[in-house]
């Protein structure tokens, strides 16, 4: 191994991590390229301790969440991404209850303030799944993905979408929040492996 790519796998000590800026991660990522070109790993078709001093070097470790979000992004062409605009919907910012204004309140709104607490939160979500080859069959998957029953969960609609001549299903589902996760609706879909490249939660909008 070259002394540069030693350089870069060197661990710093526990005491003292290394907190990577953006200009360090794209040059180590810029580093790694032309060293994975053509393999599935550092040392060809197999992997070794090597591909996992890189892997942390540039994402660190147990960050599970990143992991997914980083093979969600990696799912779509630059020219997709390109394309992306700002954030539809802001973050949800909790507001302070108002305080009932007197004892006497009428009882039919006590009863239609009740109906609204009762109610169970849900969210409408758009979930896009990126098959792992041009040979699958999206609208076969799309059935079997929808037979699939869970509490809280609903399938609505679905579509074969195209991108740069890429497929995809895009999968729209009403789910509730209490008892449903994005990575329940995942694990769902990741069943069907063999046929799934990846998965990503497009959109979450509370209803």
């Amino acid at each position: 191994k070259s002394n540069s790519f030693c350089t870069l796998l060197v661990r710093p000590p526990m005491s003292a991590p290394v907190v990577n800026t953006p200009a360090e991660v794209a040059q180590k990522a810029a580093e790694l390229e032309p060293k994975l070109k053509g393999k599935l790993f550092l040392g060809g078709d197999a992997p070794s301790a090597a591909d996992v001093e890189a892997f942390e070097a540039l994402l660190g470790a147990h960050n599970t969440g990143l992991y997914r979000w980083v093979k969600h992004m990696a799912s779509f062409t630059e020219q997709e991404r390109a394309a992306w605009g700002e954030p539809t919907e802001p973050l949800a910012v909790a507001k302070p209850e108002k305080a009932e204004p007197k004892a006497a309140a009428s009882s039919s709104k006590k009863e239609e303030g009740k109906g609204k607490k009762d109610k169970a939160p849900q969210s409408a979500v758009t979930f896009h799944v990126v098959p792992s080859s041009a040979d699958v069959d999206l609208e076969a998957l799309a059935k079997k993905v929808r037979t699939n029953k869970r509490d809280g969960l609903a399938w609505r609609t679905h579509k074969v979408a195209e991108a740069d001549g890429a497929k995809k299903l895009v999968f729209h589902l009403t789910v509730a929040d209490e008892k449903v996760t994005a990575e329940d609706i995942e694990n769902v879909v990741m069943q069907y492996a063999p046929d799934v490249k990846s998965t990503e939660v497009a959109q979450w909008k509370k209803l």
